[in-house]
Order: structure tokens, then C-alpha cells, then sequence
């Protein structure tokens, strides 16, 4: 396809999500023949080669399996039809992909918030903790100290008597 590719022609290539072909491939054969446009549909299972949006070919097999077996190649002189179904099913994918994503981004978003939740919850029981370890030394040092004055006030008034 490359090297036949004019440089005005746009090509869309329309598969599933599992294609080896990856978004790096794309962008690289951009940067050399502009435009490739590749969209995901579960919508087909066929091959479909569509050339300047007027012609269009219904392949029954996998091309790279071509010459292996028997196939037939048809010409589809009901492209508008085949053209506004691949249209609205690779829309419709592409939609759903994109509320997915944002989905998903949004279930991100509150993991990071209820981690940083449970982060401060926990730094503050920490607190408590460590405050209360504070205020109970400081009870007993208290407890003790009036131990002490019971003591010495027992002394002072038995010595007084």
C-alpha cells in the first residue's frame, strides 16, 4: 500500500480492537504517506477494500491468506448502503470506547481520592494514638505526683499532731 499510496488519498482502515496493527504503525506511516485513519468495529467480520470512496470490493477471506485456498473477491454496487453501515457501526464503537475510557479515568480519579482519604484518616488515627499515649504518661505522672502530696501532707499534719 505504500508504495502506491498518492500522497492526496486518504485511507481508513476499519478492525477490531485485537489488530496487530498499532497506533505507532499508524503514526509512522503517517509521517511518510498521509492519511491513514484507523478506527475500531466489531460491527463486520468480512473484508471490505473500498478505493476513493466510489468502489468498493467484498473479500470473503483473510487477504494474508491469499492463494492458499479458493476465494472469491466481489464488487459491491451497493456502496452508499455498505458505506453508512460501516460509518455508523464504527461510530457507534468508537462512542462506546470513549465513554469506557472516561469511565475509566473517573473510577482512577476516585481510587486516588479515597487513597488520599484513607491516607489522611490513617496519619490522624496515628495522631490520636500517639496523643492519647501522651495524655495517659501525663495522667500517671499526674496520679503519681498527687500520690506524693497525699504522702507528704500525711507526714506534715501527723508531724503536727
Amino acid at each position: 500500500m505504500k508504495k502506491r499510496k498518492k500522497k492526496d488519498v486518504e485511507v481508513t482502515i476499519y478492525t477490531q480492537k485485537q489488530t496487530s496493527l498499532s497506533k505507532t504503525d499508524v503514526a509512522n506511516f503517517n509521517k511518510q504517506y498521509p492519511k491513514l485513519t484507523l478506527l475500531y468495529t466489531k460491527v463486520f467480520h468480512d473484508r471490505f477494500l473500498i478505493v476513493d470512496n466510489q468502489h468498493g470490493y467484498h473479500i470473503g477471506a483473510s487477504i494474508k491468506d491469499a492463494g492458499k485456498k479458493c476465494f472469491a473477491i466481489n464488487l459491491i454496487k451497493e456502496m452508499e448502503e455498505i458505506f453508512r453501515e460501516i460509518r455508523i457501526g464504527a461510530e457507534t464503537t468508537t462512542n462506546q470506547a470513549q465513554t469506557i475510557t472516561i469511565s475509566t479515568q473517573k473510577q482512577q480519579k476516585s481510587i486516588e481520592q479515597i487513597t488520599i482519604a484513607i491516607s489522611d484518616i490513617s496519619k490522624g488515627l496515628a495522631s490520636f494514638i500517639d496523643s492519647t499515649g501522651v495524655a495517659t504518661s501525663s495522667a500517671d505522672a499526674l496520679s503519681q505526683m498527687v500520690q506524693e502530696l497525699d504522702e507528704l501532707l500525711a507526714e506534715k499534719t501527723g508531724e503536727n499532731k
